[in-house]
């Protein structure tokens, strides 16, 4: 028999579904014409087919649906144009200005107990000569940008306030042709009315970060000298920023990582009466246990609780909830999942050569550099990693490197043509990285990951037309 179809079958309580990955559409079908199509992902046929249902199924293959058709080429399209994208189109660099905190969260990668492979926080910090060279470095390599962005990391940036200071100042002189900005993440605890007033009058874009109310932050977020919470410090300041300067406190955007073991209704409550910060600039991220030896785990009341929440995330976004009784938290994830309706959407065939989990290309956005010059895709990877490294600020970019990253797929390309969820796909290199070296057998191990986030996807995608269709309007 011929390969099996490009699909995955989905059903629910009001039907029987089917994504095709050719054609990267949904469509909704019959219980026989779901019982064919498993046996075809099972290399079988059915001993007999109704009249009806051959008719709609015969239909369905004319147009092109159920085709064995797959990807011929794992690479993306930007490739063969690395120079001319990296050598021109830059668009922002992070600085890492120091490898300091002054707090010890539980989970923080850089944790000395969580850690398997990457750095550990010392005292170490950007000299004003890297920190320079980074951003003469990210001058030439975006001449045809008309903008950049120059964002600050640590540890805890604002440890390096002196220096972060004095990169503003040169940033203004070299890049006085494009529109210029600033971003920090801080974990709040440092902001003096010094370093207030000179964020807002370069008008950083500014991100504190807040995991919950005071029981839940300080139950990670807690100062490394004395072991105490942080949460009054943080809640404090961010007061004193909202009296000084209310419109600039508008736009400061506040960012949780949630631990799932923890209630989420607690988690929830921190932005439940809020009036500190705007609940409409939050953000939020699971703990990311990649690089750490304990992993993450859920509690039945948080899935439970944030199922419900994404439920009614989905009526909001249908118009059909009021945005005051949903968390911001799973609003926040909808946003990301009309994206993805809208990729559906708007495509019409798979294409024949493509680069699964979509990578940005390394170098030209999240440009990071560490306090040594050394430069990465981005601070999310493992900086010691010799297979995440892509030059450094004095011989620039190493593009036999970037290509490997930007082409990570080809390490597992058999398998990533003959996947239906490629499309949705978001492994990227870090998740291949086997203590320096881009492992095939790494990046499969997230498949199951990958393939059900889609699926619950697609599900997503369904209950939003089964809502307007099914359950009609009102």
């Amino acid at each position: 028999m011929a390969k099996r179809p490009m699909i995955h079958l989905l059903d629910t309580i009001n039907g029987k579904y089917v994504y095709d990955a050719n054609k990267m559409s949904i469509l909704s079908i019959s219980d026989e014409l779901y019982n064919i199509l498993d046996l075809r992902l099972k290399g079988k046929e059915p001993e007999t087919i109704s009249a009806k249902t051959q008719k709609r199924l015969t239909a369905l293959e004319e147009d092109g649906y159920f085709q064995p058709s797959r990807v011929k080429k794992v690479e993306h399209p930007l490739t063969e144009h690395l120079d001319t994208v990296l050598g021109r189109t830059m668009t922002d660099v992070t600085l890492q200005v120091t490898q300091n905190c002054n707090l010890r969260c539980s989970y923080c990668i850089y944790s000395d107990v969580h850690n398997e492979s990457q750095r550990s926080h010392s005292n170490r910090m950007m000299t004003k000569e890297v920190a320079f060279k980074a951003l003469d470095f990210a001058k030439e390599n975006s001449r045809d940008s008309d903008k950049m962005a120059v964002a600050f990391y640590g540890g805890e940036p604002l440890l390096a306030f002196p220096l972060i200071k004095e990169v503003c100042a040169y940033a203004h002189e070299i890049f006085a042709d494009k529109e210029l900005k600033f971003l920090i993440t801080t974990n709040g605890t440092l902001l003096t009315e010094e370093i207030m007033d000179f964020l807002v009058k370069e008008n950083f874009s500014l991100m504190i970060s807040l995991d919950g109310p005071e029981k839940i932050h300080n139950k990670n977020r807690r100062f490394a000298k004395d072991g105490s919470g942080s949460y009054k410090t943080v809640m404090e300041n961010m007061k004193k920023l909202k009296e000084k300067y209310p419109k600039y406190m508008d736009t400061v955007a506040v960012n949780s990582v949630i631990d799932p073991k923890n209630d989420f209704d607690t988690i929830n409550s921190l932005y439940e009466d809020n009036e500190v910060f705007n609940v409409d600039n939050m953000q939020s991220n699971l703990i990311d246990d990649i690089f750490s030896i304990s992993k993450i785990a859920f509690s039945a009341d948080y899935l439970i609780k944030s199922q419900y929440q994404n439920f009614l995330s989905i009526l909001n976004y249908l118009g059909r909830m009021d945005t005051k009784n949903v968390s911001p938290i799973t609003i926040r994830s909808m946003r990301d999942l009309g994206s993805k309706i809208n990729l559906v959407k708007n495509s019409a065939v798979l294409p024949e050569t493509v680069a699964p989990s979509g990578p940005c290309v390394p170098g030209q956005s999240r440009l990071f550099v560490t306090v040594d010059g050394v430069l990465a895709p981005c601070e999310r990877v493992n900086e010691n990693s010799e297979c995440m490294h892509i030059g450094d600020v004095d011989h620039g970019f190493n593009y036999v490197n970037i290509k490997k990253l930007l082409n990570v797929a080809q390490i597992s390309e058999n398998e990533c043509k003959n996947c239906w969820a490629q499309l949705f796909c978001t492994s990227c290199c870090k998740f291949s990285d086997n203590n320096g070296e881009l492992d095939a057998k790494f990046r499969l191990a997230q498949c199951p990951n990958m393939k059900a986030t889609a699926d619950d996807t697609l599900k997503k995608m369904i209950l939003i037309s089964e809502i307007k269709n099914v359950y009609g309007r009102n």
